[in-house]
């Protein structure tokens, strides 16, 4: 696949996943009880299901860029979940976003392709050193586990940014495991289930999960979700270059443009969750 094709594959699953978000929020908001029967009762709503759908399509296609993309490229591309929200809130709820949210839109655009150019991220490895991923995954992962430790014993705001940015972080893991056990099913269901990178890619995802709903659940909407949005790419692209060669631009120009598109991107997340907190529009999933 070419690289506009692994582009174009990322952002379908960026959209894919912000249809799945607004379809369960707006379902979820409509239900009333505990959560056991919460549950049951979503099960049954169409647009519940059809957001499920959505959300399988978005990792089926996360899975495909992934296969044959970068990791520094797919995941920042992920980000746009964000912005693609917003118009599908539109069409979906008939929700209108003000002025200021579409112009945060826009600095997140600038922000996405400010990385990419300055980055302008290359190919590396197609498989990686067992080894070498290996204490790639349990560096990250011990960084996972003091984010999460020192989030606990801290005040409930702090608490909500740390908790975010360890989910974020594992997210970033589970997708450079994502990456690699997609690579070793080339030779097969069996190479696959006999290795060590699936049970390594079912735990970080469902350790990133239950982080992130700790971090929703420690603060509001805008103290988690932009650590969450931008360690996860931050955590991939640390691990494309160091676990699979990626190379991203390393000179004076391109590290400011990087630094600079991280940023935008950083304010543009914040400033949209805020809002996000106090409208109807959700959180992507």
């Amino acid at each position: 696949m070419s690289t506009a094709g692994v582009v174009l594959t990322a952002l379908a699953s960026a959209v894919a996943v912000a249809t799945s978000s607004v379809l369960q929020h707006r379902s979820a908001r409509s239900v009333a009880g505990g959560s056991a029967r919460v549950l049951l009762r979503l099960v049954t709503r169409p647009a519940w299901l059809a957001g499920l759908a959505a959300g399988a399509v978005g990792l089926a296609l996360h899975a495909v860029a992934l296969a044959h993309g970068q990791l520094a490229l797919v995941q920042p591309l992920l980000v746009s979940g964000v912005l693609f929200a917003l118009p599908v809130s539109v069409v979906l709820e008939g929700r209108r976003p003000s002025a200021v949210e579409w112009g945060w839109a826009v600095v997140l655009v600038a922000g996405i392709t400010d990385f990419l150019v300055a980055a302008r991220p290359s190919p590396g490895r197609i498989s990686v050193d067992a080894d070498l991923l290996a204490w790639a995954v349990a560096a990250a992962g011990a960084g996972v586990a003091v984010v999460a430790a020192v989030a606990f014993r801290w005040g409930r705001r702090q608490s909500a940014v740390l908790l975010g940015a360890a989910a974020g972080l594992g997210f970033g893991v589970a997708a450079a495991l994502l990456k690699q056990t997609l690579t070793v099913g080339r030779a097969g269901v069996l190479a696959v289930i006999g290795d060590w990178p699936l049970y390594a890619l079912l735990a970080a995802g469902a350790v990133s999960i239950a982080l992130t709903q700790l971090a929703y659940r420690a603060g509001p909407l805008g103290s988690s979700m932009p650590a969450l949005t931008i360690a996860d790419p931050v955590a991939s692209v640390a691990l494309g270059v160091f676990a699979f060669h990626e190379r991203l631009g390393a000179g004076p120009v391109a590290i400011a443009g990087e630094a600079l598109g991280v940023v935008l991107m950083f304010a543009a997340i914040a400033q949209l969750a805020r809002r996000n907190a106090r409208s109807a529009l959700p959180a992507p999933s």
